[in-house]
């Protein structure tokens, strides 16, 4: 045989089979969100003798895993499940605004349902959980939720109640103890915090120096109030 036969034969090189070692390595151990419909590949960091170091936008890929796990974690229903949650303000600068959160409350009391009010004024953890809810960069107020599954704003609210769906509704929800004032809270569901008593500041800060007057309370929320016990 010819040896120039066999110079003419493609032999697979070591490089192709390496890379190819890496393309499973890397698909295997992916740690993220991949993005599918990109039809750019995947471009890794290189040193300069050719080895990877690393591989781009791998870390926000683990940011965007973490928080869609966090998101569908989050569930309002097996929150709210067996109560009657209300989204209302107090603030009385709107009149048209607080004069419908008012109507929804005494539709409420008349029919002697036991709710829960959550007021957006007093608390920006409302405020982030109604927009959460209504996919609304505003805040609409009032809102029903029975049994953790959306109702309606006010004017849904008094339809249903003038057709007599409403108390159908809210058969299961009635208890004779719903007009009653609770005697720790007043019947605002808040209280000043116990810990640091409505100061916000932290019982570890240093009372000499202002080195740790940044410091705040854990225990309540941002403007030093805590829910009511009797009330939750």
């Amino acid at each position: 045989l010819n040896e120039k036969q066999f110079d003419d034969v493609p032999v697979k090189s070591a490089s192709v089979d390496k890379s190819v070692s890496e393309e499973i390595t890397e698909q295997e151990y992916f740690a993220g969100v991949k993005d599918y419909k990109s039809e750019e590949p995947t471009s890794t960091i290189r040193s300069s003798k050719g080895t990877i170091r690393g591989v781009k936008n791998r870390v926000r890929a683990g940011i965007a895993t973490f928080l869609q796990m966090q998101s569908a974690t989050k569930s309002y229903k097996e929150k709210d499940a067996g109560k009657v949650v209300v989204y209302t303000t107090t603030m009385g600068i709107v009149r048209s605004t607080y004069q419908r959160c008012v109507l929804v409350k005494k539709i409420l009391r008349n029919l002697l349902v036991k709710y829960e009010e959550r007021d957006v004024f007093m608390s920006t953890e409302y405020q982030d959980e109604i927009r959460d809810r209504m996919k609304s960069d505003q805040i609409l107020v009032p809102q029903l939720f029975i049994d953790g599954q959306h109702i309606g704003d006010a004017d849904t609210v008094e339809k249903l109640n003038e057709c007599g769906e409403l108390r159908k509704m809210l058969k299961p929800y009635k208890s004779p103890d719903a007009c009653n004032t609770c005697q720790m809270c007043g019947g605002f569901r808040l209280l000043p915090c116990r810990i640091c008593n409505g100061s916000k500041k932290s019982l570890h800060r240093n009372h000499f120096t202002a080195e740790f007057v940044a410091l705040k309370c854990m225990n309540c929320d941002e403007v030093g109030l805590v829910r009511c016990e009797a009330c939750s």
